[in-house]
């Protein structure tokens, strides 16, 4: 009997399946967009915090950043295409938002 399929054929269309229903889609224009996963917007928040401590004397206090480092962020993506767009990511500090 023909094999159809050889075993890293397989294996690649799980590993394929599997990545692709971890994504999430939206509606941009009419046309399905993959979103960032949670570890991609993870990686975003963790680079909006290194800048704000490297930028603390311009953006932020001490305690502000101290304050950023603890708390979680609100987060609201605008996606344009697939994985592309802009974030907003903020924290309601005591003193200022």
């Amino acid at each position: 009997m023909k094999k159809l399929f050889s075993r890293h054929s397989i294996l690649a269309a799980v590993a394929a399946l599997a990545l692709c229903g971890c994504r999430s889609y939206v509606d941009v224009n009419g046309r399905s967009c993959a979103m960032l996963n949670e570890r991609e917007v993870r990686e975003l928040v963790v680079l909006a915090r290194e800048t704000m401590a490297k930028n603390s004397p311009k953006h932020a206090t001490a305690a502000e950043v101290d304050e950023i480092r603890r708390t979680e962020p609100e987060i609201n993506i605008r996606y344009y295409g697939n994985c592309l767009g802009e974030a907003v990511i903020s924290w309601d500090l005591k003193t200022r938002k």
